[in-house]
């Protein structure tokens, strides 16, 4: 398993104004490869390996790999601890998709009012100590599914479970229904939130609704 990740950001002040942007790439790779020998009925216990065997033998091998590789940024933006902006972003693909559908776009963005920071809260100030109002929107993807689901493969087996002219011949299954559209699964969630707090911090408050849904969801 190997995974690259490389951030950067740059942070700026300018008088009342604060800016903060940053920006990344990211890869990972897994590739496995294994080999299984087995045989039955040894010679002797005391030399255990597949020569000093004399029954039944079994080899079996397997192999996958997948890969990820993307893109992503932010950018934040603060007037004055009262206005709150944030935006980001992601570009990702996977090896689990077709080539052409491989690729997926993800934004957010969020917003955040402090009112209780403007001067004509100070008259209330005493009694609703802080009150925030914020919102958000965005989405992310899903790419947990199994490999090479985009591609129609045949099971090749030695032997059918029943005997054909005496004999247990080996056999091809029929490859499964494979989706043509398959692609990440993205989860878009809305937001609306307040926090607010009272009485010199002792009683606190923090309401939200949201929606999420999701589409292009993965099936059986």
């Amino acid at each position: 398993y190997a995974l690259a990740n490389v951030v950067t950001s740059y942070e700026k002040k300018l008088g009342e104004h604060y800016i903060k942007v940053m920006a990344g790439y990211e890869q990972e790779e897994r590739v496995f490869k294994s080999l299984y020998g087995r045989k039955e009925n040894l010679i002797s216990e005391a030399v255990p390996s597949i020569s000093t065997a004399l029954g039944a033998s079994t080899l079996q091998d397997s192999k996958y790999d997948w890969a990820t590789q993307g893109i992503f940024g932010r950018i934040n933006y603060n007037f004055k601890e009262k206005y709150l902006l944030e935006f980001s972003a992601r570009y990702n693909g996977s090896s689990r998709f077709d080539p052409d559908t491989r690729w997926g776009f993800f934004p957010s963005a969020s917003a955040g009012y402090q009112i209780s920071n403007e001067n004509f809260w100070n008259a209330i100030q005493p009694v609703v100590n802080r009150l925030k109002i914020r919102g958000s929107y965005g989405s992310l993807g899903n790419q947990n599914v199994a490999n090479y689901l985009y591609i129609p493969t045949v099971n090749v087996n030695p032997e059918t479970p029943w005997i054909i002219n005496n004999a247990r011949p080996p056999y091809a299954s029929t490859p499964a229904i494979i989706s043509d559209n398959l692609t990440w699964e993205t989860i878009t969630m809305a937001n609306f939130g307040i926090d607010a707090s009272f009485l010199a911090n002792r009683l606190s408050l923090t309401f939200d609704v949201f929606s999420r849904k999701t589409t292009d969801m993965f099936g059986p």
